[in-house]
């Protein structure tokens, strides 16, 4: 039932945050002129094309159990895929695709909505969903947390 109501919540949170915030943002563009990126906006288009399938790719693997991995309501820590790398794929990919769209509709109203939209992802998970997955997992997430960075995978050289 976790799962169910987790996929129903994030769905609207996600149709809200992509389409709807985005949709009325575009409405106060009258307040901010268009951002001047010419050609350098179809930049934004790679963002949705990579953000869209990393947060698909990550919702799968937080809802569908695998034969290599468990849902993560389960009472051990799951780090698979993407996680190996980065704490936050998931909201990295759709934050990509926010972004993309900033950058493709050239709207400044729009990119006041992203900043804000950023800030309040970046702060909610510093303040809940971290302590939160301390409080659940203890030690485990407190040696990911260490291991794993929260935002942008650890690039890595060939003497790493």
């Amino acid at each position: 039932m976790i799962a169910f109501r987790t996929i129903v919540f994030g769905t609207i949170l996600l149709f809200l945050a992509l389409v709807a915030g985005p949709y009325f943002a575009v409405h106060f563009d009258f307040w901010a002129k268009p951002l001047p990126l010419g050609w350098f906006r179809y930049f934004g288009v790679l963002m949705m094309l990579f953000g869209a399938p990393l947060a698909a790719w990550c919702s799968f693997l937080l809802l569908v159990p695998g034969k290599d991995h468990s849902v993560p309501y389960d009472q051990s820590l799951q780090v698979i895929g993407p996680y190996k790398y980065m704490r936050n794929p998931f909201m990295l990919g759709w934050l990509m695709v926010l972004w993309g769209e900033v950058i493709f509709i050239m709207s400044g109203s729009l990119l006041f909505y992203a900043i804000i939209l950023t800030l309040c992802v970046h702060f909610w998970v510093i303040a809940f969903e971290e302590p939160s997955l301390e409080d659940k997992y203890h030690d485990d997430y407190r040696r990911y947390k260490n291991a794993v960075p929260r935002w942008l995978p650890r690039i890595k050289g060939k003497n790493s």
